[in-house]
């Protein structure tokens, strides 16, 4: 087994719950064989605290592929997200009647590239008419953006003492929550509002950027601090409007961050873009962040939801970058920043890269609550 098939915790004896996961695997290793992916197992997270409410759990099938074209050879999103999709119309029913209690489920698919190699296989068998021009869209400015009045979720209920909403409005004093779509919340978010507050007790930091700004907590944290020079980079113009409102001694760019330009230095740089655009980020505008900044962090993925896209960055697996066409060493981390760990805070990982060593950092964030990534593996026998 090689370093990238590996179970990410120790074998132990099945649950309950995890027999109820392994036959849900079967079905949905049935179901991606024909697509040329053999799935092994699953890792799974159950967060302490989850958005709006506390219960959920986060999943991801751990799948092995011959096939370096599995994504395309410039790596097409579209497929990333319908073998997505797939996992939820096949496994999304079945875990919600084994966990009927738990409002939040999130699914992933992780394939791992293993020898024999297929130079020319097309496995994926999707609509090309359907999807051929929804390749990585790292331009958009999402309309789909939507700013929810607290107050009103309070009073219908829809914020669950002891969640992460209820926790981080209360903390920083924020009125609105930000909404993708018909359902996903996804600001405030965790991780890097707990390592900005983290670092600001461990050095003297004195101006910030943040790329992907919510809602403001990080502003806002930043300010009462006392941090005076504080840059927010946000693509879309509903989120900016908000952002000039609650941080109006900030500065406020509206622009796509792969159309910002690092044109001075900072002590430090926060990024919460979505997930699966932090290495083309990261191979437009890598060498531009190592001139510019001391410190990056990342908000870099889910646990057990786009671990794929943090392993990337993070150079794990590197072995397969000779066989992934789309994998570039411009697409990691290390190749700008001598310095570079991962961590999370319960349901969010992050990638922090730095020039300056960051063990002693890592050491002090621990009490504050992060840890490495921590996940629970279940194998599928045959």
């Amino acid at each position: 087994m090689s370093e990238t098939q590996e179970p990410l915790c120790e074998s132990h004896e099945l649950t309950d719950l995890e027999r109820g996961f392994q036959e849900i695997g079967q079905k949905v290793k049935e179901t991606f064989a024909p697509l040329g992916l053999t799935v092994t197992g699953l890792n799974y997270y159950q967060p302490r605290r989850f958005q709006l409410e506390k219960k959920g759990l986060c999943l991801a099938f751990d799948a092995q592929t011959h096939n370096p074209m599995l994504y395309g050879p410039s790596y097409d999103n579209a497929i990333r997200t319908d073998l997505q999709g797939k996992v939820f119309g096949v496994a999304l029913a079945d875990l919600q009647k084994l966990l009927p209690d738990v409002p939040h489920i999130c699914l992933d698919l992780y394939p791992r590239l293993v020898p024999p190699f297929k130079d020319h296989a097309h496995v994926c068998r999707i609509d090309q008419e359907v999807w051929k021009n929804r390749l990585v869209d790292v331009f958009k400015q999402d309309a789909d953006i939507f700013l929810d009045d607290v107050a009103e979720l309070r009073k219908a209920g829809r914020i669950e003492e002891g969640s992460d909403f209820d926790i981080y409005t209360k903390r920083y004093g924020l009125t609105h929550v930000m909404r993708h779509g018909p359902f996903i919340h996804i600001s405030p978010d965790t991780l890097s509002v707990e390592a900005l507050e983290s670092l600001l007790d461990q050095r003297d930091i004195k101006s910030i950027l943040e790329i992907g700004c919510g809602v403001g907590t990080c502003g806002i944290a930043a300010s009462r601090r006392g941090v005076k020079d504080f840059t927010c980079v946000e693509v879309n113009p509903k989120a900016c409007t908000h952002l000039r409102k609650v941080l109006p001694d900030s500065t406020v760019v509206e622009q796509s961050a792969f159309d910002f330009t690092f044109d001075r230095d900072y002590d430090l740089v926060l990024i919460g873009i979505p997930y699966e655009l932090s290495p083309w980020l990261l191979q437009k505008k890598g060498e531009e962040l190592a001139d510019h900044a001391d410190t990056v962090v990342f908000q870099s993925g889910m646990t057990c939801m786009y671990d794929q896209e943090h392993d990337w960055i993070m150079g794990k697996g590197r072995e397969q970058r000779a066989y992934w066409p789309w994998w570039k060493a411009s697409q990691e981390l290390s190749t700008y920043f001598p310095h570079v760990a991962e961590t999370s805070f319960d349901w969010q990982l992050g990638a922090i890269a730095s020039r300056r060593n960051l063990e002693t950092s890592l050491a002090l964030m621990e009490p504050r609550g992060f840890s490495k990534p921590q996940y629970k593996y279940v194998g599928l026998e045959g």
